[in-house]
């Protein structure tokens, strides 16, 4: 509760705090009369995009020959009768 005295005129009251919607009220305020405000926060919707883009590596044949016979193959399948690294 604020006890201070204002002059009397037309105000606008705001109540914020972290994760909740403002709210925002206009008043009016008279002399010799106490004005009160019932302020309600709501929880604040999230409305977020994140938008993720990529590009593909493009590989020649040669390229792309290379890494892949550069890297070990494992299975734990056999595979026309052979099991283990291949």
């Amino acid at each position: 509760m604020l006890d201070r005295e204002v002059p009397p005129g037309d105000y606008t009251v705001t109540v914020a705090y972290v994760g909740f919607a403002p709210f925002t009220k206009s008043i009016k305020v008279t002399a010799a009369q106490v004005a009160g405000v019932d302020a309600v926060l709501q929880v604040a919707s999230r409305t977020e995009q994140v938008l993720v883009t990529a590009e593909r590596v493009r590989l020649n044949a040669t390229t792309a020959a290379r890494h892949v016979s550069s890297k070990p193959f494992y299975s734990s399948e056999t595979i026309d009768g052979a099991s283990g690294l291949v």
